[in-house]
């Protein structure tokens, strides 16, 4: 949905400071964190007259009872930072002068250390695997995965609850797709719940946020945004943590949620698959589509370190919702709001241009 020259253009902005969301009351913290305890992203749900929990809205969906804007003043403000910050950037450095493994024979060169084992890899040496993050590095990038988590599992089920059976048919959708989308909701619990239990008690809790979508159609087109785009931050720097079993298992989740994406693309008539290769990002430009959609987060809610650039408008992203994709006015007016992955309206005022969904065959 973005053009190369738009991603690129993120990078070119001067940096902008987020803020951060208003106080409200926290449950009790978990006693303790570690490869012997489990704790379920519910323990780590807020309670509070100005934080709402998720209450049946309707055909037995639950959703929070409040998505919109914040309106009172930020306490906090700005990303976290560390005791002192070394440099104004990292240089480059000329290639690892120990990368220089190359085969000639099509076979092992070194020893086997054990049959059928080829020598080389990473955590390959029998070493009991620690499932937490092992550096600074780890623990932001993880935390942005999390934020990522928690507006999954709130966004999956506010259009549930939201959205009464009439509309998602008049969208093409049956019931079956329905329960489809409440399972992916169910998924996102265990990823909160695993990317929780690998950070510790300081992981961030979910906050209220504020969405872009009134219709089905425009629902399906955010999620299959921010599917995308939370796949991309992962790809881009799940290489670079210091911890190899917690990059396993998060490579376990984004892949779940890489389907997700199809399957979102499928639901509102696009093509599940359009590149060759999915894009990785570096964390900020991830945060920087993220952030505007948080509305505000409980007290002394852990803030990430990634950068926030200010908002890019890109004015030629295809309607996904006309006969025609290429009629779309090329001065963004064609979606619902100001934000970068804000979806594309479907309300549109010419009825012939508008697509009218046929049901959709149910494919397990």
């Amino acid at each position: 949905m973005f053009t190369r020259s738009a991603i690129a253009a993120i990078l070119a902005v001067a940096p902008a400071i987020l803020a951060a969301p208003a106080p409200a009351p926290q449950v009790t913290e978990p006693a303790s964190f570690g490869p012997d305890v489990q704790v379920s992203y519910q323990a780590q749900s807020t309670a509070g007259p100005d934080y709402p929990l998720a209450e049946e809205l309707g055909d037995g969906y639950t959703s929070a009872t409040y998505h919109g804007p914040y309106t009172g003043t930020p306490t906090t403000t700005g990303a976290a930072n560390g005791p002192t910050t070394l440099a104004a950037s990292i240089p480059p450095l000329p290639l690892n002068p120990t990368a220089t493994y190359y085969n000639t024979g099509g076979k092992p060169i070194n020893p086997l250390p054990a049959p059928y084992t080829p020598a080389g890899g990473l955590g390959t040496n029998g070493t009991l695997p620690r499932y937490m993050v092992e550096s600074d590095f780890d623990y932001e990038s993880i935390a942005l995965g999390l934020y990522q988590e928690w507006i999954e599992l709130d966004l999956f089920h506010d259009g549930l609850a939201r959205f009464s059976e009439a509309e998602f048919l008049e969208a093409g959708l049956t019931s079956e797709y329905m329960s489809l989308i409440e399972f992916m909701a169910d998924q996102e619990t265990g990823h909160s719940t695993l990317l929780t239990n690998m950070l510790g008690e300081t992981a961030p809790k979910q906050c209220v946020y504020d969405y872009p979508y009134n219709t089905v159609r425009e629902w399906l087109d955010f999620m299959q945004r921010l599917t995308r785009f939370g796949e991309s931050g992962v790809w881009g720097y799940i290489n670079h943590l210091d911890s190899r079993e917690v990059g396993q298992l998060l490579a376990q989740s984004i892949a779940t949620e890489a389907r997700q994406q199809q399957i979102f693309r499928q639901m509102s008539g696009l093509t599940p698959m359009d590149v060759w290769f999915e894009n990785g990002w570096p964390q900020s430009w991830s945060w920087t589509m993220l952030a505007p959609y948080i509305s505000y987060c409980p007290e002394n809610q852990t803030r990430l370190a990634w950068q926030n650039f200010p908002v890019l408008h890109i004015l030629n992203n295809a309607n996904i919702n006309r006969y025609s994709p290429n009629d779309t006015a090329q001065d963004g007016s064609e979606v619902t709001g100001s934000r970068i992955t804000d979806p594309s309206i479907s309300n549109l005022t010419d009825w012939t241009q508008q697509i009218r969904t046929p049901l959709l065959p149910f494919i397990i």
